[in-house]
């Protein structure tokens, strides 16, 4: 893959150890020299966002940190409002944190 296409590298997990395949992935792409874009979710835990923006702040370079994505991946309806609001909060409060 050429070092020009920004990789986003998706986990939803809460485990942050290096026998993560997903997780190890960050610090591979890094390692290799890819600019990346981690992306995370509330889909299956709140605490994911979270952790994935602590980890990846501690283990890839700022200058290869993009920035970060998060997904509720549900539909934007009244019914699924909540979970969106709760999204927007992970990421406020996981910004407050590294800034």
């Amino acid at each position: 893959m050429p070092k020009t296409v920004l990789q986003s590298n998706w986990y939803y997990g809460t485990k942050f150890d290096k026998d993560e395949r997903a997780v190890e992935a960050y610090t591979a792409l890094a390692e290799n020299g890819y600019d990346q874009i981690p992306t995370a979710s509330n889909w299956s835990s709140p605490e994911s966002f979270g952790l994935t923006v602590d980890y990846c702040v501690k283990n890839i370079p700022s200058e290869r940190l993009l920035g970060f994505m998060q997904t509720s991946w549900k539909p934007t309806l009244a019914a699924c409002r909540q979970r969106h609001l709760e999204a927007i909060e992970q990421v406020k409060q996981a910004r407050a944190r590294i800034t």
